[in-house]
């Protein structure tokens, strides 16, 4: 198989358009085509169903992308690697981090690693656990400092590095905020705009709740963006659960922190050490 040809099927795969596909790539619709046909015969099957809207991945097109992407990943890290050896490159370190990492543990290390290798170049993805499990596994990033992870096809070194914190944000004008004591029955009373189930933080908030007998309370809102969670929090009485970095709520300017307030829950469900955080690369580190 061709390895010049799967940056076009992958773009096609992307753009779900042999057009959008070709035009991404500065190249003619007829010629992408001609292309597509070459490695559909070289795969021995038909990759793309057409139709007037675009095209339709078949089963054999899903089963070639995780082997593309890695093909692709690669190539492109040996260039790089060769480049940096040559001296006519910079090397380049593509790292993956969920938001309270990348908010505080992250810019000290950049600068401790910038200070050791003035030449290096840092590629930076934030997202939530299980994107950043997608993004290592297809080899688009070449570390990733998240909660615990796993991927069903690939599997990952993974020391552990550090802790994180999670808590319970509310607004500092939130109906709770009066009290001496909050109880998981109190917290029941509100709405919560929360990440999704998948996410190592709503894992372990679950958890807290089943184990007092009692059923999670559900998400009004479900979101990854921490800022919508931010701005939700900040104007609302909804409650979310959050590591306490995302929101700059220890050792950050007054004015960062002043609509927020961490309350002190009844059996330390607030401001509660998880699992940690670890760092995860596809390599041993």
């Amino acid at each position: 198989m061709d390895s010049r040809h799967l940056p076009l099927f992958l773009a096609v795969m992307h753009y779900r358009s042999i057009g959008r596909a070709a035009a991404s790539l500065d190249m003619t619709q007829p010629a992408a085509s001609r292309i597509l046909k070459k490695l559909e015969s070289e795969v021995g099957a038909i990759l793309f169903e057409r139709h007037s809207a675009g095209v339709v991945p078949t089963i054999y097109a899903e089963c070639l992308l995780p082997f593309a992407e890695e093909v692709i990943s690669n190539s492109r890290t040996a260039l790089e690697e060769v480049a940096a050896l040559k001296g006519n490159g910079v090397s380049i370190a593509r790292v993956g981090a969920v938001a309270s990492i990348a908010s505080s543990f992250l810019p000290r290390a950049v600068d401790r690693l910038l200070k050791r290798w003035p030449n290096l170049r840092i590629q930076l993805l934030e997202a939530v656990d299980d994107q950043l499990s997608d993004a290592l596994a297809r080899g688009d990033i070449d570390i990733a400092i998240a909660g615990r992870m796993q991927h069903n096809e690939v599997p990952f070194s993974r020391p552990s590095m550090l802790s994180d914190t999670l808590a319970v944000i509310a607004t500092r004008h939130h109906p709770l905020s009066g009290q001496s004591e909050v109880s998981l029955p109190d917290l029941l009373r509100f709405r919560w705009v929360l990440p999704p189930r998948t996410t190592l933080p709503m894992q372990e908030f679950q958890r807290r709740f089943l184990v007092a007998g009692l059923s999670p309370p559900a998400a009004t809102v479900e979101t990854r963006s921490v800022s919508a969670i931010r701005a939700l929090v900040a104007s609302t009485d909804m409650l979310s659960w959050q590591p306490r970095a995302i929101l700059s709520l220890d050792g950050a300017p007054r004015a960062a922190s002043s609509n927020y307030r961490r309350r002190s829950l009844c059996g330390s469900v607030s401001s509660m050490s998880s699992n940690g955080s670890e760092a995860f690369s596809r390599r041993p580190l």
